[in-house]
């Protein structure tokens, strides 16, 4: 079974995506701030990471993403952001993440870009918005 962190603040979306992501199979792991979310890194065994790169304890995604790489470079990324700007898209992009959703966003789409990235194992490199 393909395992899914979802690290968001807003509750109403991370239950949302946990729903779905349930729905399809998925172990679905919740974290809703940057301490949560690097006590469930350590513990491993992430197929991918669903990050919202501004979580209520400040801007940390970036450093979630990283720890990610560090720790456990398989593990695919996905950010889910209401920062839309160029900048952040270059950045993130750069660090490997392969998909940048713009909230609010549509679940049809995430869940389709998840699934492609999870039965192919290989890098997207794409932004939608």
């Amino acid at each position: 079974m393909k395992r899914i962190l979802l690290i968001e603040d807003e509750e109403l979306i991370r239950s949302f995506l946990a729903r779905a992501f349930d729905r399809e199979g998925y172990y679905i792991g919740q974290a809703c701030s940057y301490s949560e979310a690097m006590k469930k890194i350590e513990g491993g065994g992430w197929d991918l990471a669903v990050v919202d790169l501004n979580l209520y304890d400040g801007m940390r995604g970036i450093e979630i993403i990283r720890e990610f790489h560090r720790s456990s470079p398989t593990t695919k990324i996905v950010v889910i952001t209401a920062l839309d700007t160029e900048d952040i898209r270059e950045m993130v992009m750069k660090e490997g993440v392969e998909v940048v959703f713009d909230k609010p966003f549509e679940i049809a789409n995430v869940r389709k870009a998840i699934k492609g990235i999870l039965r192919s194992g290989e890098a997207k490199a794409v932004s939608v918005v």
